[in-house]
């Protein structure tokens, strides 16, 4: 599988798999580029990722290393039941809001080296989450994500 990317208007659209973590931190960046987008202009980074291997806290460090100084993104980590590539990681999503003339992007916090609770701008909100595999998480997580959509907006 191979990358994907698309705009349309303000909103330019990556995603797909291919190598590594870092081959496919660089292919997000390029397909982002090709779309117009800086890495600034990234809102969301959504990871897919094997259950079984390393832990969401070793991803995120390795994201981070991985991506620009200037970004600032809501990360979202997924944990899934499949086979993925060799380090464990099946696919990323992005999304990036390129605009010049709109509003001023909102962040917010805490922020964590590249990453943020959400990202607002203009007509757009994007929350960031990291998935649990614990059936019993569902409450946890979803007051999680409501304290970060009122924080966000």
């Amino acid at each position: 599988m191979g990358f994907t990317t698309a705009r349309k208007g303000e909103l330019a659209l990556t995603g797909g798999a291919v190598g590594s973590l870092a081959d496919q931190i660089a292919t997000l960046l390029t397909g982002l580029r090709r779309a117009g987008a800086a890495p600034g202009d990234l809102a969301l980074l959504r990871v897919f990722y094997r259950h079984d291997a390393p832990g969401a806290a070793d991803l995120k460090a390795a994201l981070a290393a991985a991506l620009p100084a200037e970004t600032r993104t809501a990360l979202s980590l997924v944990p899934v039941v499949q086979a993925g590539t060799g380090d464990g990681l099946l696919s990323i999503e992005a999304a990036a809001i390129v605009t010049r003339h709109g509003p001023p992007r909102q962040v917010a916090g805490p922020v964590e080296g590249p990453f943020v609770a959400g990202v607002r701008q203009g007509r757009f909100v994007f929350l960031g989450a990291v998935a649990g595999m614990a059936a019993d998480g569902i409450v946890a997580e979803s007051t999680s994500v409501m304290r970060q959509l009122g924080a966000t907006l």
